[in-house]
């Protein structure tokens, strides 16, 4: 089963359920509104990929809440690096080390992405 995780505001909710059932995939989808850092506590098995897109200083703090649930080949995307490096300095130099057991590159895509993968 695939899940999708959604931490917009509350009126994005409809939008984004809307394009889930418009794409057939709502049966394979569940959202969830609110903090990252309390709604993904019980997100279930093993992630196969993790996209970051939310409150830039929260992303190393999602990640090592989710860390144990990254498998080897694991992807982790972080969005916005172009635009928001002070606040994400902590989690690309974390991504970026290999002791902490992640390969990671920047990519030149709209914003700038950051696409780690878990070893």
């Amino acid at each position: 089963m695939i899940k999708i995780y959604h931490f917009f505001l509350v009126q994005d909710v409809s939008k984004a359920t809307e394009h889930l059932k418009e794409a057939g995939l709502s049966q394979y989808a569940e959202i969830r509104v609110g903090d990252a850092l309390q709604t993904l506590r019980d997100s279930g098995g093993m992630i196969d990929l993790l996209f970051l897109d939310g409150w830039k200083d929260l992303y190393l703090d999602v990640l090592h809440l989710l860390l144990d649930r990254l498998h080897p080949g694991s992807v982790v995307l972080a969005d916005d690096l172009n635009i928001a490096l002070e606040e994400l300095t902590p989690y690309l130099e974390y991504v970026r080390n290999p002791a902490n057991g992640f390969v990671s590159v920047e990519l030149a895509i709209d914003d700038g992405i950051e696409y780690s993968v878990k070893l």
